[in-house]
């Protein structure tokens, strides 16, 4: 009767894990039953205990089959995997893709052999949602909020945390990928940079955060410019 009890749990355990054999469960209740009370029960055969899937249909809820056909469990898994993998891999190429392209601004325009010039944009569709207030004063060598590195920094002109820029450890740009706040102010030179339009940008909305920040590099207000 062991020999029996053995195949009858092996059985068990093959439908809990794999499916539902109801034809190996039931032969080997019979034939364990069949020893306890003494007769010779009738061999079994060996490929009964090997555990059939059963269908069963893999149909998002709400939503009826189209096909006459079931699909199994692990279909439909298979089916959903690559979509998955598809949207992960996706998304970190975009993701990679913005790095670089931030990582390599826009080229400066070259005068001559010694002097360089960037043109900024005179207006950008970010000035009004990403450029708030600043502080009543600005420090001349902030340290990043990160890092700590203090050798370039650039404020966010949003919340105003400081970060190091792309040369140091790039902390204003994870900022930037973290926050979606897009413009940001160099203690360096003072231009501010949108990461929406990928470009400098000066505008008149912009010249209270240079101000207090020029006051801070050099002790005095920045000359009126008329833009």
């Amino acid at each position: 009767g062991l020999g029996y009890q053995r195949r009858v749990r092996e059985a068990v355990v093959s439908t809990q894990s794999t499916g539902y054999n109801l034809s190996a469960v039931s032969n080997g209740i019979l034939a364990c039953t069949t020893a306890m009370l003494g007769d010779s029960p009738d061999p079994m055969d060996p490929k009964e205990l090997v555990p059939t899937k059963t269908k069963r249909p893999a149909v998002a809820m709400g939503e009826p089959s189209s096909n006459s056909e079931s699909t199994t469990v692990d279909d439909a898994e298979r089916k959903s995997s690559p979509s998955e993998h598809n949207e992960e891999e996706l998304a970190d190429e975009i993701l990679m893709a913005e790095l670089e392209k931030q990582r390599n601004p826009v080229e400066p325009v070259k005068l001559n052999d010694n002097v360089f010039a960037v043109h900024p944009k005179p207006w950008c569709e970010h000035l009004e949602d990403h450029v708030h207030s600043a502080p009543a004063t600005l420090e001349k060598s902030p340290a990043c909020q990160t890092c700590g590195d203090n050798s370039e920094s650039w404020y966010c002109l949003s919340c105003y945390q400081v970060n190091c820029s792309r040369y140091v450890n790039e902390h204003a740009l994870f900022h930037f990928i973290d926050s979606g706040h897009l413009m940001t102010l160099s203690m360096a030179d003072l231009s501010v940079w949108c990461y929406g339009c990928d470009s400098y940008v000066h505008n008149e909305k912009l010249l209270d955060a240079k101000d207090k920040g020029h006051i801070a590099k050099f002790g005095v207000p920045a000359v009126s410019v008329s833009l």
